[in-house]
């Protein structure tokens, strides 16, 4: 029975170390994605105040999709493409019809002087402003979702908190 006690309380010791070592590095994780998130915060926060001071907004150097004459690549990021999807689903054996947001796509998601261009790796979406009917961003500011008059269903993009808080300025 010693033996066995032993056992079970190096089996516990090592569980408990096991747990501790997944909360530290999922701590890690989150300080890290925070960080970036702060960092991209702040390239987009000087963006709009060089806006509102020169009037003027910085190009990226490299845009990743081709632009249109007199329009200038501003902000990129990759994301996650969501578009709402019908779900049926039976209820006290009554079927009933649900939207469902379903991501589409993944790929990269381009901020331009005349519209939002979202080139993906299945589908490509193009949502020039004056098509801009409107957008609202979740309570928990990771996702933003953009409605467009050439389009009947909304778009949404998933984001790490950036385009909120871009918009709202």
């Amino acid at each position: 029975m010693n033996d066995l006690s032993r056992l079970m309380a190096n089996i516990m010791t090592g569980i408990v170390v096991l747990a501790c070592l997944t909360i530290l590095w999922k701590i890690v994780a989150f300080i890290r994605r925070k960080r970036k998130i702060a960092g991209k915060k702040r390239e987009l926060k000087r963006v709009i105040e060089e806006v509102s001071r020169n009037g003027t907004i910085n190009q990226l150097a490299d845009s990743p999709i081709l632009l249109q004459s007199n329009e200038a690549a501003v902000w990129a990021e990759r994301t996650t493409l969501f578009e709402p999807r019908a779900v049926r689903r039976r209820i006290n054996g009554v079927s009933r019809s649900f939207q469902q947001w379903e991501a589409i796509s993944r790929g990269m998601l381009v901020l331009t002087t005349k519209r939002f261009v979202f080139d993906g790796e299945e589908v490509n979406r193009t949502i020039p402003f004056n098509k801009l009917l409107s957008s609202c961003s979740t309570p928990s500011g990771d996702e933003i979702h953009v409605a467009s008059a050439s389009r009947q269903k909304r778009n949404g993009v998933f984001f790490a908190q950036l385009i909120p808080s871009f918009l709202a300025s």
